[in-house]
């Protein structure tokens, strides 16, 4: 089965096997860890074209009917036929590479899943409940006009006004996910800015980053700015968003300017995040009350799309104790899409059976199969032969050794994280207690925007004495930010923002036991049962996928000690 995802931003497929109700060798392709444009878009060559060579069996198995397709905005083979026309290669390409069966241009066969149901069923193989809510909130979704009646929630949209659906309710029973209710809006145009809004949450997060960071697509950092900001008080958003000067917003185009930029002018953008994130944390908490009302037989909810990944606004639905658990999947955003076309198309076939997984052992690692570190480990001194290159017996003990010496250390595992969070697979470590350590890492190592925080992953039996949150709670994948308590502000600084919260991850040993393993030995040499974590990664560039991209990494980074599977490289 493969899901085939043309985004308008993070585009992807998926691809597994089916064995007695059961998934084997899945794996995500994300775009941009192929052609290492962050966030690119499109129709999914790169992914495909790796996959089809990586995985030539399996390409040449796979039947035109197992293939299905979700994409932004409009129906894919209206969007298709506009590439189309607009493309004079692309034909050429899908021909030339052999992709027909990946497209709707050449495959009749083809199958379909709206992009709100594509969130929604990507949860079904990370589920650790029986039964839960759903919900869908994010910058927007299908259009109303690419639904059509035989789709499964045709009569919740098709007395809807014309726009994209922005906010979806499902309901999740033993595998079967329902309908329950969902919003569309229509987009507004500000042209001289190529700015754009809705009534979508997630419109005024992007509206507000194409304003300060000049990407929309960094919609991700007006959460962060907003610590520094003074909100103001709003009850029209939108009427808000049209009160805004634009003219006053520079162009920063570097982060040497934006750093650089007058008081006044951060000042400005600072409020501005500070005002979207109160209003969505009131906004969105009011929602989740109205639907606990109406759906009080769901003990449990689930967060997707990109608006799930404001951690703040989820922690405090975690403190409204209106759920039992909340959870969020370790790929709410848009890099879930393709998992969810496929996902959908193999449940309602029959093929696929529901179990949920303890949340203890779910994981993020699904990147590519084929760059997986244990199968390259060979390579290492072939690659990195210009750096004094050693293998270690306890790669574990040597890390830590290395940590507790406040060295700064990256980290290369497994197969890759799926998800926009580093989770101990490709990583950057280092202690949270360096003096100014935040500062060093913005200006030297990832080369980031200086009000930019650091995560910590800390040990899942240890959260509770570094953060405000009980036993029960589960961070396993950097979405919520928590309160570091008074007694250690100190000691874990590098990742506490300006707010005294910090995005954490919370570690089971079955999730990653050499992760886990590396970071209990950090708390036995110094103390601190944390290290700071951050993506293997320079600021705008995808997270490194291969061997090659870590030497890239390696060379264009400050970084002393990069640690690829057993093997530690020095410079």
């Amino acid at each position: 089965m493969i899901g085939v995802n043309i985004g308008h931003h993070d585009s992807s497929i998926c691809h597994f096997l089916l064995e007695k109700g059961q998934l084997h060798k899945l794996e995500i392709i994300l775009s941009e860890r192929v052609s290492r444009h962050k966030n690119v878009g499109g129709f999914p060559l790169a992914a495909l074209r790796y996959f089809q060579r990586s995985a030539p069996q399996d390409w040449a198995s796979l039947k035109t009917e197992d293939v299905v397709q979700n994409c932004f905005g409009e129906h894919p083979k209206v969007t298709e036929e506009e590439m189309k026309q607009k493309l004079p290669d692309y034909n050429v390409l899908l021909e030339g590479f052999r992709l027909q069966k990946a497209t709707s241009l050449y495959n009749p066969q083809i199958g379909f899943t709206p992009h709100h149901l594509s969130h929604a069923f990507s949860v079904f193989p990370v589920m650790p409940f029986e039964r839960a809510l759903i919900v869908v909130s994010d910058g927007a979704g299908s259009e109303q006009r690419a639904f059509a009646p035989t789709d499964r929630e045709w009569e919740l949209v098709k007395n809807q006004k014309e726009g994209r659906e922005y906010f979806s309710v499902y309901s999740f029973e033993q595998g079967v996910i329902s309908p329950l209710e969902k919003f569309f809006s229509k987009e507004r145009f500000l042209t001289h800015r190529l700015l754009r809004y809705s009534e979508s949450f997630g419109s005024h997060f992007e509206y507000s980053a194409k304003l300060i960071f000049n990407n929309w697509k960094q919609a991700g950092k007006v959460m962060g700015l907003s610590a520094y900001g003074k909100p103001t008080e709003i009850s029209d958003v939108l009427e808000y968003l049209q009160s805004l000067n634009v003219d006053e917003f520079k162009i920063y185009k570097s982060k040497l300017e934006f750093d650089n930029q007058p008081d006044e002018s951060l000042q400005r953008s600072a409020d501005v995040a500070a005002t979207l994130q109160e209003y969505f944390e009131k906004s969105m908490m009011a929602r989740m009350q109205e639907l606990k009302q109406r759906y009080p037989q769901f003990e449990n909810v689930v967060l997707v799309g990109g608006c799930a990944l404001n951690g703040l606004f989820n922690m405090k639905l975690v403190h409204s104790n209106l759920f039992k658990q909340v959870y969020v999947p370790p790929f709410p955003n848009d890099e879930g899409i393709a998992l969810g076309c496929a996902i959908k198309l193999a449940f309602e076939r029959g093929d696929l059976n529901f179990k949920p997984t303890s949340i203890e052992e779910i994981h993020p690692y699904y990147g590519p199969i084929q760059n997986a570190v244990e199968l390259h480990e060979h390579r290492v001194e072939e690659v990195f032969k210009e750096f004094k290159v050693e293998k270690s017996q306890n790669i574990v003990e040597l890390a830590a050794s290395l940590i507790e010496k406040n060295e700064i250390v990256a980290w290369m595992q497994g197969r890759s994280e799926v998800g926009p969070r580093a989770l101990g697979h490709r990583s950057i470590l280092c202690r949270p207690d360096i003096p100014d350590i935040k500062n060093h890492l913005n200006n030297f190592v990832k080369y980031r925007e200086k009000f930019r925080p650091y995560g910590g992953s800390v040990l899942k039996e240890l959260a509770p004495e570094y953060f405000e949150v009980d036993e029960a709670f589960h961070s396993p994948f950097m979405t919520f930010c928590a309160q570091v308590r008074s007694s250690y502000r100190e000691k874990l600084a590098g990742v506490m923002h300006v707010d005294g919260t910090c995005r954490l991850q919370t570690l089971c040993e079955k999730q990653n036991p050499l992760y886990y393993q590396l970071i209990k030995k950090c708390y036995e040499s110094y103390g601190l049962g944390v290290v700071l974590n951050t993506s293997l990664n320079l600021m705008d560039q995808p997270i490194v996928e291969t061997l090659e991209d870590a030497k890239l990494f390696f060379e264009n980074s400050k970084i002393k000690y990069i640690i690829i599977g057993s093997y530690l490289i020095r410079k």
